[in-house]
């Protein structure tokens, strides 16, 4: 399934470790990891903050993906599962089901 995954990083742990030069290090090992499908940097209140699409084939496999954040960047974590328009295309009848039985 996939999920997008937003990495808060705090402004404490994100100057530490631009000053020691291990965020891009730690940053880029990550990522070779967990292989998303994208990954975008941004600033979210104030702070440092990485946006990751990845599938996840199992629940059982989350850990594996959020604990190197938690471990290595101290970071916050929001987890959203996500469709792309052929997911949501599949999921037509479901909604058209859903629908019907409301009216």
């Amino acid at each position: 399934m996939r999920f997008i995954i937003e990495a808060t990083v705090p402004v404490d742990t994100g100057n530490q470790t631009i000053m020691d030069g291990s965020l891009m290090k730690k940053i880029q090992d990550y990522l070779s990891e967990i292989k998303p499908e994208a990954a975008y940097f941004t600033i979210k209140n104030g702070q440092r903050t990485m946006i990751v699409v990845i599938n996840i084939e199992r629940a059982d496999k989350m850990p594996a993906v959020l604990e190197p954040l938690w471990l290595d960047l101290n970071v916050s974590v929001q987890m959203y599962p996500a469709m792309i328009a052929a997911d949501l295309q599949n999921a037509g009848q479901d909604i058209e089901r859903v629908v019907s039985k409301r009216k």
